[in-house]
C-alpha cells in the first residue's frame, strides 16, 4: 500500500522564473498520455531509512500536467513506499510543459512512439567500436617486437651453498625461488651498455663464437590479424555511413573510380532528405521551448521570438569550397561561377558572424571586379573595360568599409545603394589624388632635369 502526503513549494513571485530545459532518456518514462500528462522517475534520490540507516536511495518523481508540475518524494522506511505529493509549480498554461524529442514515427496501438533516426547504424557502429578495441588491445600486447638472446645458466649460490637449480634454491628440503634468476634459471647477457656479451671460450670449453644461432634477434608478430580487423572496423563504418547517407568531405579520395557526377548529385540528394527532416524536427522543438519559456517567465500568450527555419542545408567546409574554388580558376570557368565558389568560400568561413557577413556581402555588391584575378584585371583596364576607380575599389573596399564604419558606426544599416555609393565615391577620389600627385611630380621633375642640364651646359661653355 503507497500512503501519500501533499505539501506545497512555494515559488518566489517577487523575481522572474528562470525555466531550464531537462531532458529524461526513455526509461525514465514511466507514463503519458500525449499533451495531457507525463511521469517520469527523477535521477535524483531522497533520504530514507533502508538496512537500519538512512541512505540517500529514496525514488523521486515528478509528474507534469497541463497547469501544474508536481513532485513524489520517498520519504521513511523504503519498503514501506510511503511518498510526499509537492506542488513544485503552478503554471496554468493549459499546455502541458513537455516534448518529446521526436526522430522516425513508429505507432504502437493508439500511441506515437519516435525512434531515432540513428537507430539502423547503432549495430554496425557498436562492431566498429569493438573491433577497433580488439586491435588496440592486440595492438599493445602482440605487435611491438620482443627480443630473443641466448642466455647463460643461472650458478647462482647461497650463504650455505646452495646453488640455483632451475630457479629454484633446495635448502633442507625447503623449496626457495632465487633471488638472482627470480625463478627463470637463466640469467641475461646484456651488458649495462645494452651490449651482448658472448662467452668467446678457452682451451677447455668450445665457447660461442662459432655458434649456429644469432646471440640476439628480433621476432615480429604477423599482422594479418590486425590488417583484417582494421579492414573490417572500416568497412563497417562506411556501411554505416552509408545507412545515414553521409558523405566523405570533397578534401578526401572517396567514391569509386566509376563513380559519376550524376551519382554525386543523387548522394547528395540523399543525404539532404536524411538531414531535412530532423533539421526541421530540431527547430520546430526550440520553437515550442521558446515560448513554453517566455510563457512560464512573462506569463504573455504572444510569443516575441521568430525563428528562420533553414530551407537548405550545407555539407561542405572550407577547404571543399577552396578546391571548388580552385578548380574553377584552374578551368578558367566563367566569372559567375568563380564568384559564387568565392562567395560560398567566405561565407564558410564568416557566415556566423553577422557584422562580417554584411560587410562581405556589400563589398560584393559595390566591387565588380569581385572574383578577378589581378591578370584580368589588368587586361580589362587595358581595353579600357574597367576604371582605375573599380581597380583601386577591388583592393581597398575593406579598408573603405572600415574607415565609413569609423566616420559613421551605424553605416552598414544604412540603404545598400547608398553604401554602395559611398565606397564608389571613395574609390573615384583616391583616383583623383593619384592622378593629381602624379602631375605634380612629373612637372617637378621635368623642370629640375631641364635647369639641371642647362647648367650643366654652361659649365660647359664657360672656361
Amino acid at each position: 500500500m503507497t500512503n501519500i502526503t501533499c505539501f506545497v513549494f512555494k515559488v518566489d513571485s517577487t523575481v522572474l522564473p528562470k525555466p531550464a530545459i531537462f531532458y529524461f532518456e526513455s526509461k525514465q518514462v514511466i507514463d503519458f498520455e500525449d499533451d495531457e500528462y507525463y511521469l517520469f522517475l527523477s535521477k535524483e534520490k531522497s533520504m530514507v531509512m533502508f538496512g537500519g540507516k538512512y541512505k540517500e536511495e529514496g525514488n523521486i518523481y515528478e509528474l507534469y500536467t497541463k497547469d501544474s508540475v508536481y513532485y513524489f518524494i520517498q520519504t521513511g522506511n523504503k519498503t514501506d513506499n510511503k511518498f510526499n505529493i509537492e506542488l513544485y509549480y503552478q503554471h496554468d498554461s493549459g499546455k502541458c510543459p513537455v516534448t518529446q524529442l521526436k526522430g522516425i514515427p513508429n505507432l504502437t496501438g493508439d500511441s506515437i512512439l519516435w525512434q531515432s533516426p540513428f537507430i539502423f547504424s547503432c549495430d554496425l557502429l557498436d562492431c566498429v567500436t569493438v573491433n577497433l578495441n580488439w586491435l588496440q588491445f592486440i595492438t599493445n600486447k602482440c605487435v611491438f617486437p620482443v627480443t630473443v638472446m641466448i642466455g647463460s645458466v643461472c650458478d647462482f649460490s647461497d650463504t650455505n651453498g646452495n646453488t640455483c637449480q632451475d630457479g629454484y634454491i633446495f635448502n633442507d628440503g625447503n623449496k626457495g625461488t632465487c633471488p638472482s634468476c627470480k625463478g627463470a634459471g637463466i640469467v641475461g647477457r646484456l651488458s649495462p651498455l645494452g651490449t651482448v656479451l658472448i662467452n668467446p671460450g678457452t682451451k677447455f670449453e668450445e665457447g660461442e663464437v662459432r655458434s649456429s644461432q644469432a646471440p640476439l634477434s628480433y621476432v615480429s608478430p604477423d599482422v594479418t590479424t590486425l590488417e583484417f580487423l582494421e579492414k573490417k572496423a572500416e568497412i563497417d563504418r562506411q556501411k554505416a555511413r552509408q545507412i545515414l547517407h553521409l558523405q566523405t568531405s570533397n578534401s578526401q579520395v572517396k567514391g569509386t573510380e566509376n563513380l559519376t557526377a550524376t551519382g554525386m548529385a543523387l548522394d547528395n540528394k540523399a543525404m539532404t532528405a536524411f538531414v531535412m527532416p530532423i533539421s526541421y524536427q530540431i527547430f520546430d522543438i526550440y520553437d515550442w521551448a521558446l515560448d513554453t519559456i517566455a510563457f512560464q517567465r512573462y506569463g504573455e500568450t504572444e510569443p516575441k521570438h521568430k525563428l528562420n527555419v533553414p530551407k537548405s542545408c550545407d555539407f561542405k567546409n572550407p577547404a571543399d569550397y577552396l578546391t571548388d574554388l580552385t578548380v574553377a580558376m584552374e578551368k578558367n570557368l566563367p566569372p559567375a561561377l568563380v564568384q559564387s565558389a568565392l562567395y560560398s568560400y567566405i561565407n564558410s568561413y564568416y557566415g556566423d558572424n553577422e557584422t562580417t557577413t554584411l560587410i562581405f556581402k556589400l563589398s560584393i555588391a559595390a566591387d565588380r571586379l569581385f572574383g578577378s584575378t589581378q591578370d584580368e584585371i589588368n587586361m580589362k583596364l587595358a581595353k579600357g573595360t574597367a576604371a582605375k576607380w573599380e581597380e583601386i575599389l577591388h583592393t581597398s573596399v575593406l579598408s573603405f568599409i572600415a574607415d565609413s564604419i569609423d566616420e559613421n558606426p551605424n553605416f552598414l544599416t544604412l540603404a545598400k545603394d547608398v553604401q554602395v555609393l559611398k565606397l564608389q565615391d571613395m574609390a573615384k577620389e583616391v583616383e583623383s589624388e593619384i592622378k593629381g600627385t602624379a602631375l605634380d611630380i612629373t612637372k617637378t621633375e621635368v623642370e629640375s632635369e631641364i635647369k639641371g642640364t642647362a647648367l650643366d651646359i654652361t659649365k660647359t661653355l664657360l672656361p
